[in-house]
């Protein structure tokens, strides 16, 4: 149940903001939707989104955040709409939770994401090129 009157939707789109996403938003457990994009944060997504329950809609997009989609961000149980896109998103994209759910159009032009997600690449194929030359490297040492 939705309160109602309460502080629920943040949109702080398009609004020059920088530096790190505070880690201080994942106590606003109440929030139903959240929408930091076109902005030019950077560094990682803060683990403690992962405590924002209610969270319907996450919007990311268009900043300059990097590094892991952070696991805890499968408790979201409620969230339907993610967007990550045009960021510098790395490593493979979890599973569990709402990912099962999401196809590509939540993580468009972050070249260095895999994983299960249809239309994203697989975790498998992105490491082959490394599997391949290990390869080599051991024949050459035999």
């Amino acid at each position: 149940m939705r309160k109602s009157g309460v502080f629920q939707n943040v949109d702080l789109s398009r609004n020059q903001l920088s530096g790190n996403i505070p880690s201080v938003l994942g106590a606003f457990e109440i929030l139903i939707s959240l929408n930091l994009s076109k902005n030019t944060f950077e560094g990682t997504i803060p683990q403690s989104f992962g405590d924002l329950r209610g969270l319907d809609i996450l919007d990311l997009s268009y900043n300059d955040l990097s590094g892991a989609v952070p696991k805890s961000l499968e408790k979201l149980a409620h969230l339907k709409h993610l967007n990550l896109s045009f960021n510098k998103l790395t490593v493979e994209i979890p599973t569990g939770g709402p990912f099962v759910n999401m196809t590509a159009e939540s993580f468009l032009e972050n070249t260095a994401l895999c994983g299960e997600v249809v239309g994203v690449p697989s975790c498998a194929i992105k490491s082959r090129p490394k599997e391949i030359i290990l390869k080599y490297i051991l024949q050459a040492l035999d």
